[in-house]
């Protein structure tokens, strides 16, 4: 089982993989050429665009770094950074690597990753009716973040002092004492009523005596 593991072998041993990719990265990059305002997009299946986006994401990476070291200097320094031999490595084309750096790398000053973009075909491949599609490079400028207004001021929430077991809140023992007094009233006015029910009865029986 492949659990846990990244990358597609694309049904080719790993010598016959690394170059399939480097040379679909520098084809795409080399679409950059001239002054034509041609889409920077390259057609292929989508197992490979998934895996050549990995590397020309990383390979302009390493170009904007190496013109960011070496801005100003000249192209002889920027040629023998650190950034250009590691692009050396992995393309290997020296063309594919000098279109990098002059005409894609200076596009993407505002944009921190997401460079290509693949965009699925309706048409399948003949033969086999493998899914194609379009990986690009994606040449929008980047929208500023629309300020939002202020804030509006949120009321502090009103601070609640803890109760202790067998200690009833001020509100309750308040309401306790309301009740309490209208009790009271109520056992008055009925203690008032009652003796003066009984005192006709008392009158009465004197007068039979």
């Amino acid at each position: 089982m492949r659990h846990r593991k990244s990358g597609r072998k694309l049904g080719r041993t790993s010598a016959h993989r690394k170059a399939m990719l480097r040379n679909t990265a520098c084809n795409l990059f080399l679409t950059a050429q001239g002054d034509d305002e041609r889409p920077l997009r390259i057609t292929t299946t989508v197992p490979k665009a998934k895996e050549v986006r990995r590397l020309a994401e990383r390979c302009v990476t390493l170009a904007k770094k190496a013109l960011a070291q070496h801005d100003g200097e000249g192209t002889p320094r920027v040629w023998g950074s650190h950034p250009v031999r590691r692009l050396k490595t992995l393309l290997g084309r020296r063309d594919a690597i000098a279109c990098l750096l002059e005409n894609i790398a200076p596009l993407y000053t505002d944009r921190q990753g997401g460079y290509t973009r693949i965009l699925r075909l309706a048409a399948r491949r003949l033969g086999d009716g493998a899914d194609l599609c379009y990986l690009e490079m994606v040449t929008e400028p980047v929208e500023a973040a629309i300020p939002s207004g202020p804030a509006e001021p949120v009321a502090p929430r009103r601070a609640t002092t803890p109760v202790a077991d067998g200690d009833e809140p001020e509100e309750a023992a308040d309401d306790a004492e309301a009740e309490e007094a209208e009790a009271t009233e109520d056992a008055a006015a009925d203690g008032d009523d009652a003796p003066a029910d009984e005192a006709p009865a008392d009158a009465e029986e004197k007068q039979d005596e």
